[in-house]
């Protein structure tokens, strides 16, 4: 599983903050790559819900916390 979070990035130039892409280590039971799903963010964690991986539609849910980068 790819997961890619936009984390604040400082630019000597800039008055607001920029942002880059980046892939942090995760760990957990990880779910399927899918496309069609919906994700929420609520206070320090992203919840994902449905989508399809491809083969069928999902109606799982997963959390997903971006302090200890564990699903």
């Amino acid at each position: 599983m790819v997961c890619h979070i936009q984390l604040p990035l400082t630019h000597r130039h800039a008055a607001t903050p920029l942002f880059q892409w980046e892939k942090p280590e995760n760990s957990g039971d990880v779910y399927s790559a899918r496309t069609g799903h919906v994700v929420v963010h609520h206070d320090d964690q992203f919840f994902l819900f449905g989508g399809t991986d491809g083969s069928a539609r999902q109606a799982d849910i997963h959390c997903f916390n971006i302090n200890t980068h564990s699903w």
